[in-house]
């Protein structure tokens, strides 16, 4: 049995696609875990939505992506022995990292039972392949934190897979305090990317200046975690999501959710991952109620939760 930690994206989702740096964090409150048990039939059963499901290899269009996902890693070691996949996970929303969860935590538990003498750094890449039968066109950020865990700094250039990855810890002053908001409207990533592209083709010379502020933000927002600048880093999250509305991956309620919690306290936020509804981060300073903010957010009809991380 191997599990592996959900995220979000503190900086840069969407830009980092295409160039940009982004900043990114494991959260240890959600998690996948998956476990290989051998079977008569081959197939990947999962209880998402607490029902066990067998795919038959011959099948595998109805098994989803997540069938998909597990035959295209299998095949990166040829590795055709029968088996069931049980994948269990409590991350809820959309945008915290539950395909690179599942893909981090089977590639773990494929290279403990199949001996397979893997690195972290050949988990990281094998759960890469996983993650583009999900969403096509990856940067790899979201295997990578879930892979490797803390705050981390990333950014990738146009060579193919996980190569001319660049990664950087980052160490915090103090803990940052979150809290994680559903919006209960989710939207396929790979929907989301290619909305993005489209975009771009539009405006490249626009697209191209925007690359340019998400990298100064990052540079920014870094300096003020290691600082401790919490004021700033809220600043510098609107200054990103106003970047998201504009290339059109956010929604109304995810505008909705942020102007309750700033009315409330929050020092900002911005949504996180993929956009198109999904999930919202806000930040709250340690000496804020943050049950203001939270019981204001359950009064409007969301359900939220509370993170540390660094």
């Amino acid at each position: 049995m191997a599990k592996s930690p959900a995220k979000v994206i503190l900086f840069g989702e969407h830009f980092v696609v295409h160039g940009s740096y982004a900043i990114a964090s494991s959260i240890n409150e959600c998690f996948a875990t998956v476990e290989i048990i051998d079977k008569d039939d081959w197939g990947a059963a999962s209880d998402y939505s607490n029902v066990n499901i067998l795919y038959n290899k011959e099948k595998v269009k109805e098994g989803g992506t997540l069938h998909n996902a597990a035959l295209i890693m299998l095949n990166e070691f040829n590795i055709k022995k029968n088996m069931k996949i049980n994948v269990t996970s409590n991350i809820k929303g959309s945008g915290l990292g539950s395909s690179a969860s599942f893909c981090v935590a089977f590639a773990r538990e494929l290279n403990k039972r199949f001996n397979l003498g893997l690195t972290d750094n050949k988990v990281n890449e094998l759960a890469y392949v996983g993650e583009t039968a999900f969403h096509g066109t990856s940067s790899g950020i979201d295997n990578t934190v879930c892979c490797f865990g803390g705050i981390i700094q990333f950014r990738k250039d146009k060579r193919a897979g996980m190569e001319g990855v660049n990664i950087q810890k980052i160490v915090l002053k103090d803990k940052i305090n979150l809290i994680v908001v559903y919006t209960d409207k989710s939207s396929s990533t790979k929907e989301m990317v290619e909305k993005v592209n489209a975009f771009k083709e539009r405006h490249e010379e626009k697209f191209a200046q925007m690359i340019k502020e998400v990298n100064t933000i990052i540079d920014d927002a870094k300096y003020a975690m290691q600082t401790g600048a919490v004021v700033e880093l809220g600043r510098l999250m609107l200054q990103n999501q106003k970047l998201l509305e504009e290339i059109g991956v956010s929604t109304p309620e995810v505008k909705g959710i942020l102007n309750i919690a700033i009315n409330n306290g929050a020092l900002g936020g911005k949504l996180t991952g993929g956009g198109g509804g999904g999930s919202v981060i806000l930040l709250y300073d340690k000496d804020t109620p943050k049950y203001n903010i939270i019981s204001s957010l359950e009064k409007a009809g969301y359900s939220c939760f509370t993170t540390k991380i660094g």
